[in-house]
């Protein structure tokens, strides 16, 4: 068997006003060839099309085309001479064929297709290797027709919010013959498995938009990976769209948010509604927005799940998972088999119908987003949920702090396997920053008793309004020989992740350094088994001195600095320590 080796190399990139009549293929012709034949075509041997005559070095030749690929410090002459030196000495070793198997071609064709798409419309540009191909011979025009597998990666659009202003797609000559390309590629690719990414904004064509749409959602029997971005009104009005009967689905991923945090709920227009009961195989779910995903029986393929609905005024929450404890827990109960959940549980009540004991034997990564009084929540679910194999929990609490509430965590024994644990809390989710400044949205107390939870901790982010020096100190280590021993937190850390977001603090020098010193090695007096210590550590605490007052950076004081000379990561962004 014939194998090519070539490094990667971009694909061929058409702008929108260099389209021209695709299927006749009268656009500039492109054709993959080994770097070297790149760089030196009129000396080297080359491929001839359509018949290919292709010579296969030993290894001496190998050493002298790395040499080539070293850059431009080798004389050109020099190279070729030593290429065709060695292709001399390795010509008794080669063999000569008139052209490359079908096969072989087949799979140097799919590897030229497969790095991005075969087909990618993005803001930058257009890349369309497939084509590109196809237009090079007629041996090569026929080969790739007869593969539909060619023609079913498409990618349209680009995920950033700031790129939908650029109006080169807005032009109506290089729209449509976006669009015919987009069709095109549909119907060659007949009945091949699809993987289709599309993102939409509301500035393109609404008639572009829907035209796209309806060309996904007909092909749904035979896509395999769909990744569907709309922005803000990009979904037509009044019109609803249902993802059933995709019996090859394996990932989908569906985000329509349609309105920011602070606003209150809006009536449902546009929507994309999920039925998995239908989805027989689906391993991989993620909804944001204006996504609907219906209560339905159990699927025991999904490993992996992202839920984040709108709160809209007129859904039936009968049909689909409300935005609730009694929504997560029904989800809960339909994937017995999840590895990863995420859900915004924008009512963090406590039901009073709910099941005793919910085994989720596989669940590794949890992420809870809920109001500030959600820790009793929290605390009521771990104390139903059967989570042993549980290694990464993300809490993220919004709303106003109360300082007199107390986080109680009766079923913490729950977190005994957890070893990454982020903490995110603000209390102006909807933008209000008029608070009590005296007030500490992470309390130190509640700190301490979600971490005493945690003994086998390795990884620790905590991200809020407010990071004082007691936070500081609560995480800092005491020596063997201190009475406070007992206190100590997360023996096992690794790596620790503090920040501030607002930064309205300064910080001493001697907090932040007793707490890194406290756990970046093992210490001689600490008894037991070894431990590796503090090996990462970011830190975001005060961007400014409201006092004038600033110091060197913390990576050059010592004994920070020898730290980092003995394999510590310090990332110290945007801090002013005061001396």
């Amino acid at each position: 068997m014939v194998t090519m080796e070539r490094q990667h190399q971009e694909h061929p990139i058409y702008r929108p006003s260099e389209i021209d009549d695709w299927n006749n293929g009268t656009n500039e012709l492109y054709t993959f060839i080994s770097d070297i034949h790149h760089q030196e075509s009129a000396d080297l041997p080359s491929i001839e099309v359509p018949n290919f005559k292709i010579i296969l070095p030993s290894t001496p030749s190998k050493r002298a085309i790395s040499n080539v690929r070293r850059g431009d410090a080798i004389p050109k002459q020099t190279k070729l001479r030593r290429i065709q030196s060695s292709l001399e000495i390795a010509k008794p070793n080669t063999s000569p064929i008139s052209s490359l198997f079908p096969d072989v071609l087949r799979e140097i064709f799919e590897h030229g297709c497969s790095t991005t798409g075969s087909l990618v419309i993005t803001f930058d540009g257009i890349a369309v290797p497939t084509l590109v191909f196809s237009q090079v011979c007629r041996s090569w025009r026929s080969l790739i027709l007869s593969h539909s597998s060619l023609w079913s990666s498409l990618i349209w659009g680009t995920q950033d919010e700031d790129l939908h202003v650029d109006s080169r797609f807005f032009l109506p000559a290089a729209a449509k013959r976006l669009v015919q390309l987009w069709d095109l590629y549909l119907s060659r690719s007949r009945q091949a498995l699809l993987d289709i990414t599309l993102h939409l904004y509301e500035d393109d064509e609404a008639e572009i938009r829907e035209h796209l749409l309806n060309c996904v959602f007909e092909q749904l029997h035979r896509i395999t990976n769909l990744e569907l971005y709309c922005d803000d009104n990009a979904i037509p009005h009044e019109k609803e769209y249902i993802i059933n009967a995709a019996p090859r689905l394996k990932i989908l991923k569906l985000l329509a948010p349609t309105r920011y945090d602070d606003d209150p709920p809006q009536p449902l227009r546009g929507s994309v509604t999920v039925d998995t009961s239908s989805l027989s195989i689906l391993q991989e779910l993620s909804a944001q927005g204006n996504v609907l995903l219906e209560q339905v029986g159990i699927s025991n393929s999904l490993q992996s799940v992202a839920y984040y609905p709108e709160n809209f005024i007129n859904v039936d929450t009968s049909v689909a998972f409300p935005s609730s404890t009694s929504g997560f827990l029904s989800l809960l109960h339909c994937v017995p088999n999840i590895r990863e959940m995420k859900f915004d549980i924008e009512l963090p009540t406590i039901p009073k119908n709910s099941p005793q004991h919910l085994p989720l034997h596989h669940l590794s990564k949890l992420a809870l987003r809920m109001r500030t009084e959600g820790s009793e929540t929290m605390d009521y679910l771990l104390g139903i949920l059967d989570i042993p194999a549980l290694e990464k929990l993300e809490l993220l609490f919004y709303g106003r702090s109360d300082g007199d509430r107390r986080w109680h965590w009766k079923n913490g024994a729950a977190l005994k396997s957890v070893k990454d644990l982020v903490l995110d809390i603000s209390s102006n989710r909807y933008g209000d920053r008029d608070r009590d400044r005296n007030m500490d949205p992470i309390h130190n107390e509640n700190l301490r008793s979600l971490l005493l939870c945690t003994p086998a901790l390795k990884s620790l982010d905590i991200c809020t309004e407010w990071i004082s020096s007691k936070t500081l100190s609560l995480l800092t280590l005491a020596t063997l020989s201190s009475e406070n021993v007992a206190d100590n937190l997360c023996p096992k850390l690794e790596k620790l992740s503090l920040s501030e977001m607002y930064t309205e603090h300064v910080f001493s020098y001697q907090d932040i350094i007793s707490l890194i010193s406290s756990r970046f090695r093992v210490r001689e007096d600490v008894e037991g088994p070894k431990l590796s210590g503090l090996k990462e550590v970011y830190i975001r605490l005060g961007s400014e001195n409201s006092n004038g007052v600033g110091g060197p950076k913390l990576k050059y004081i010592e004994p920070i600095r020898s730290f980092i000379e003995q394999g510590l990561q310090l990332h110290d962004a945007y801090c002013n320590f005061q001396p």
